[in-house]
């Protein structure tokens, strides 16, 4: 159909969408308005006379709430300005009240960096990690982390905890087990998780890498890996190196914080690696020897493969502590038999490849995906594009494939096992 706004047939077109929407959506329309009123709540703007990036005109995106403690944690930005910061605000109380934790944007400007990659809160929400494009244009990334909420009163400057180049992607290591302190704490005590990072990358000609760094709470920084650098402040080897230099290595994490994931994708397929991490109130942070190996961390990092490199194929890993073994893989990879035809296309399913099991944490091998527990198998009737962990359930994102329409489907009613046969079937 012709675009031309001013044809009767196009017009009377959207009014029949518009029409077909509003009866559709009329059956929800209370849950709808709660939501929208619990996103305005959540994503107020700032007093705009708080600090000087509040007190711009620009409009400004706000990210997803995340919540540590008592706080809501998100990001501001402002794409006409590039202004870019980490604020917080109470769960409870005045919803107005917003506290300015990292101005991003004066962090990478000290930094000279052109561009802004990632930004990472760690666990316990009193220290920040981000990675800055100091190549000017070039994509030479640099990984810098900074204490959050504790500036000098004369400069009001995030006080620095280490950084190190060369980086693709940076991660946390540990749960949300550390308690966070109130901003103005006078408190100088740090305890933190370690970081994890990735170097190298698809292009550069070499193997892409897996390091950590302990947090020496005596030297009050990171012990990063300084390549090439005469600064280099200890000697670990990688964690994981991943010979073939088409690939890149990405790094995440579980929404629960149990499991570090790694991804080593191409355009060609994928493979897929978890680590599974402490409790952080198991793990002494306080690290103090000028050389650290992983062994002398109360927790070895060890990945654990989950799937070796297939063509074609996409993994994503998740935890759910409601789930046999707790790891939830969401694939394309070929499923077992389950009575149910798969959809045409490489289509995604749910997988639970430790159900039949009860291996130690972190396990010594996992099953290939033609052996592991379908939590929501291949279907020809809809087509899986998300999924959201919770506790114990599992929220799936859903295209109907007879209209193309979203749908969810919740699974829960999951039960423990140690063989395929006791296992129950989660209830949709």
């Amino acid at each position: 159909m012709s675009r031309n706004r001013n044809r009767e047939e196009f017009r009377s077109h959207l009014a029949a969408e518009s029409a077909f929407a509003a009866a559709e959506l009329s059956r929800i329309a209370g849950l709808s308005a709660s939501l929208a009123a619990e996103a305005r709540r959540l994503l107020v703007p700032v007093d705009r006379s708080s600090s000087s990036f509040c007190s711009s005109s620009s409009p400004f995106e706000d990210s997803e709430p995340e919540r540590i403690g008592e706080f809501f944690f998100f990001t501001r930005s402002s794409d006409e300005t590039g202004s870019c910061a980490l604020l917080r605000k109470k769960v409870s109380g005045n919803e107005k009240v917003e506290e300015l934790v990292v101005d991003v944007a004066k962090v990478a400007s000290s930094q000279n960096a052109s561009s802004l990659g990632q930004i990472k809160l760690s666990p316990c929400g009193r220290a920040v990690a981000m990675t800055l494009d100091v190549g000017r244009g070039k994509e030479a990334w640099r990984a810098v982390v900074v204490e959050a909420g504790r500036e000098s009163e004369s400069e009001r400057e995030n006080i620095f905890l280490g950084s190190v180049d060369g980086v693709s992607s940076v991660e946390w290591g540990g749960k949300s087990a550390f308690p966070p302190p109130s901003v103005s704490s006078s408190s100088n005590s740090l305890s933190l998780p370690p970081l994890f990072y990735t170097r190298g990358g698809a292009g550069e000609g070499k193997a892409s890498t897996l390091h950590f760094s302990p947090w020496d709470e005596s030297a009050r920084k990171f012990r990063f890996e300084q390549q090439g650098s005469e600064k280099e402040s200890c000697s670990r080897p990688p964690l994981f190196s991943e010979p073939d230099s088409s690939r890149v290595l990405a790094l995440g994490r579980s929404k629960d914080g149990a499991l570090l994931t790694l991804a080593s994708a191409s355009v060609a397929g994928s493979a897929a690696y978890a680590l599974w991490l402490p409790r952080a109130d198991s793990v002494s942070s306080t690290l103090t020897s000028d050389s650290i190996s992983s062994s002398s961390l109360p927790f070895p990092p060890r990945l654990t493969c989950v799937a070796p490199f297939q063509e074609g194929v996409e993994h994503y890993l998740e935890h759910c502590d409601g789930i046999p073994g707790g790891l939830v893989v969401m694939t394309t990879a070929t499923a077992a038999a389950t009575g149910e035809e798969k959809a045409e296309g490489n289509e995604f399913w749910l997988a639970a490849p430790l159900a039949d099991s009860s291996p130690s944490l972190p396990p010594s091998s996992i099953p290939p995906p033609s052996s592991w527990k379908p939590l929501l198998p291949p279907r020809s009737d809809a087509v899986l594009t998300d999924i959201d962990v919770f506790r114990d359930s599992i929220l799936c994102y859903e295209r109907c494939s007879s209209t193309g329409r979203p749908q969810l489907s919740l699974l829960k009613g999951f039960a423990p096992s140690s063989s395929s046969s006791s296992h129950s079937t989660p209830q949709i």
